[in-house]
């Protein structure tokens, strides 16, 4: 029986690369224009400087509401509803607590960020950090971006725990212009 040479095996291996990639663009791009799913990609364009943009469509039906917590023997326990224009103090060196209950209603998984959390007073060098799913520490920034890349299971419920730390010497009081919104992403 012959021996295969190194030139043999290379060509091979370039002709079954090249079949499975013309195999698998083949079938992304042959795809009716109507068959538009959940999780779907779509290319437009914006008007006048003829930019194409992607646009990602997923499920509707996440939504997600912000409630007080209560650190109690490690475990954080929800509290009240957080209404966006209410007053919050934290002392120097002291941290409140927060949880973003993200509710998927729908009949498919979907992949979100919880994004445009803004805070208006006196936050300079307010920390947020979040303790569940992904542990981050951040600076706040306004329209931060609190989480990305979360999965949420098809009629789930995701608990994304969170809080403010204030590192400085002062008093802050502050309310919520804006709460942590979800965005779909594919």
């Amino acid at each position: 029986m012959r021996k295969f040479n190194r030139h043999s095996f290379l060509c091979l291996m370039i002709m079954l690369l090249s079949v499975l990639i013309i195999t698998i663009s083949f079938s992304w791009i042959t795809r009716p224009k109507d068959s538009v799913s959940a999780h779907s990609l779509s290319l437009n364009n914006t008007g006048a400087d003829d930019k194409l943009t992607v646009t990602i469509k997923s499920e509707e039906g996440v939504s997600a509401f912000t409630y007080k917590s209560v650190l109690d023997k490690g475990m954080l326990n929800i509290g009240e509803i957080v209404v966006a224009a209410s007053d919050i103090v934290i002392a120097p060196g002291e941290v409140q607590y927060f949880t973003t209950v993200v509710i998927n209603s729908s009949s498919a998984k979907n992949n979100i960020s919880l994004n445009d959390l803004t805070i208006t007073g006196n936050v300079t060098g307010a920390n947020i950090n979040m303790l569940s799913p992904i542990k981050t520490t951040s600076i706040y920034a306004e329209n931060m971006v609190l989480a990305e890349h979360l999965t949420v299971d098809a009629g789930a419920t995701l608990n994304v725990e969170w809080y403010i730390y204030n590192p400085t010497d002062e008093t802050m009081t502050f309310n919520f212009e804006s709460l942590p919104k979800v965005d779909y992403y594919e």
